[in-house]
């Protein structure tokens, strides 16, 4: 039985791990923290979970074609329930609300009612997001792979291929666009601050439009217990078939012996392996695990075309009941928080009560992102030793901007906390401390390759193997790393 090394616990590393086993191979993964989930997590403070990654879950629907992928891993199975909050999104600007309504026709309905105005762009946009949700991700599988059970493609289907043709010609036109300036498309404030809020201003507005459509198409739920609930239950499916977690185990370097990959060097010994399966931040991986960093052509253009998004958690934790609110909002500060020279007035955030578990007796788990690379302020700061002054005082500003927007939280506030780009770096190991890429104006969307030519027997998987990354990223680029692993030690998949 051969020996495969996985260096991280994260959700491609355990997904990495599950099908390994599933193809009879011996695995270990190797964790520098005492839990699974990587970049999917959460923490407890006093009695209040924040949530650190996952808001919704593409393919928590089972027309998804991620849906099954999520099932095989463990991620999902019957039991888990799925929330799915509708209106997704409350905007809250120059005294108008605008709601993002998961049915399709009830939010054209209501973005006209507001915006009479805009009656044109709205029926565009609802007239694309009706051809987007035709679309499915591809789940594909290697050329010349062995498989224990034989696939059925869907044949070509020309009349299919004529119906998604308005989609994929709209596609160009979005691609060419920011989510910022496509929403200056728009004559009302609100609706314009609502496109922007979906992704954020620097991405391409080909990932508003295709967020929109996930959520219209019934998928994109929230599944119990969040982040930390289903890295655990990933976990559980791999140890069930028999993998190895070694947690606190901090892998050094790849060892590698006349172009082949043999081991690692972990916690100051080796560890001998036929062959490593890497899910760590490969930007980082690429250049910190090897004696020299890797120099392929698909390794130095993702060094080079990636655009962090290394974001700021804000999170409070009240006793106040807020069930009745918006469950995610957004709403415009009349005092800005500042992160240096920065300032920030759109104010996003996400609550969660006691019925999910996320707070004790009827409070709130609070969590809003401060979005943008705020990696080198925060480095500054921890460099100038004042990186914990600085938490505090940014905490104390956004209750401040809490209280004045919900009153009745004045004197409720129990805890807070702030995770910063350098909380990230130090936990997951990632590229500037973020957890996603941007996909800016011009960006191409794909996979790199798995593997490189310079070193046999080592795999890559994880979000940055296919940008901008995200969960689905994380589990499909697992599931292809494993069949490269399978094809090349002849080993059916499946």
């Amino acid at each position: 039985m051969k020996k495969i090394a996985i260096v991280g616990g994260g959700i491609a590393g355990l997904a990495a791990g599950v099908y390994a086993q599933n193809c009879g191979f011996d695995t270990t993964i190797y964790e520098s923290h005492t839990m699974p989930g990587g970049a999917c997590t959460s923490w407890k403070r006093k009695g209040y979970i924040f949530e650190g990654a996952m808001h919704w879950l593409t393919g928590s629907s089972p027309k998804s074609s991620y849906h099954q992928l999520w099932r095989d891993v463990g991620a999902i199975n019957d039991q888990v329930q799925f929330h799915s909050v509708d209106p997704f999104l409350t905007v809250e600007c120059e005294g108008q609300i605008v709601c993002l309504y998961r049915n399709l026709a009830r939010w054209q309905q209501h973005l006209i009612s507001i915006a009479p105005e805009d009656d044109k762009e709205i029926k565009r946009l609802c007239s694309d997001l009706s051809d987007f949700s035709k679309f499915s991700m591809p789940i594909k599988d290697l050329k010349g792979l062995k498989l224990r059970k034989p696939i059925v493609f869907e044949k070509f289907n020309l009349l299919k291929f004529v119906a998604l043709l308005p989609a994929i010609i709209r596609i160009g036109y979005y691609a060419k666009i920011s989510s910022k300036d496509y929403a200056r498309r728009f004559k009302n404030p609100a609706i314009r601050l609502l496109l922007r809020s979906i992704t954020g201003d620097e991405y391409a507005a080909t990932a508003t439009v295709f967020t929109l459509a996930t959520l219209m198409n019934g998928d994109g739920a929230f599944p119990d217990g969040g982040s930390l609930a289903m890295a655990a239950r990933m976990a559980a499916k791999y140890q069930s078939l028999g993998g190895v977690i070694e947690y606190k185990h901090k892998v050094a370097k790849i060892v590698v012996k006349e172009g082949r990959a043999v081991g690692l060097e972990v916690n100051d010994r080796q560890v001998d392996a036929d062959a490593v399966i890497i899910t760590q931040d490969a930007a980082v991986a690429t250049q910190d695990l090897f004696e020299k960093p890797l120099s392929d052509r698909w390794v130095l253009q993702m060094r080079n075309t990636l655009v962090p998004k290394s974001c700021t958690f804000l999170c409070v934790g009240t006793k106040a009941d807020l069930c009745n609110e918006p469950k995610s909002g957004v709403f415009i500060a009349g005092t800005p928080l500042k992160l240096g020279d920065c300032q920030f007035n759109i104010i996003n955030y996400h609550l969660y009560s006691a019925e999910s578990g996320y707070a004790p007796g009827k409070g709130t788990a609070i969590t809003s992102i401060i979005g943008g690379d705020s990696y080198d302020f925060w480095k500054n700061r921890e460099l100038a030793g004042t990186y914990k002054q600085t938490k505090e005082q940014l905490a104390q500003d956004f209750i401040a901007v809490l209280t004045q927007h919900f009153p009745h939280l004045k004197g409720q506030i129990e805890v807070w906390d702030v995770a910063t780009p350098l909380t990230y770096e130090r936990y997951i190991h990632s590229y500037k401390g973020s957890w996603m890429g941007i996909s800016t104006v011009g960006s191409k969307m794909g996979m790199y390759p798995c593997k490189v030519r310079s070193i046999e027997n080592v795999y890559f998987a994880g979000q940055r193997i296919s940008p901008p990354g995200g969960l689905p990223s994380a589990v499909n680029t697992a599931r292809t790393a494993v069949q490269h692993l399978c094809r090349d030690f002849d080993v059916a998949f499946g």
